[in-house]
C-alpha cells in the first residue's frame, strides 16, 4: 500500500514554496484524495461527498500549521 508520509509531504510543501496554509486546496483528482480512497473504498462502492474533500482539505492545513511551529 503505497501511503503519504509525513516528512515526504513536509518536503513537498518545502519545495513548492507554501507559506500560508490557505495556498493548500484538496481536488478529487490529488494524490492525497486518491490514497485515502484506495485505503479507506477499495472497491468504490461509496460515493464520496464534498464534505469529505473538505474535511481532508481541513486535515492538511492542520498538518500544514503543525508543520510550521516545528
Amino acid at each position: 500500500m503505497n501511503y503519504l508520509k509525513p516528512g515526504l509531504l513536509k518536503n513537498i510543501m518545502t519545495i513548492q514554496s507554501i507559506q500560508n496554509k490557505d495556498d493548500l486546496i484538496v481536488i478529487f483528482n490529488c494524490e492525497l484524495f486518491r490514497i485515502l480512497n484506495l485505503h479507506y473504498n477499495r472497491s468504490n462502492q461509496i460515493n464520496i461527498s464534498i464534505s469529505c474533500k473538505e474535511i481532508a482539505q481541513g486535515s492538511l492545513k492542520e498538518f500544514f500549521v503543525a508543520i510550521q511551529q516545528q
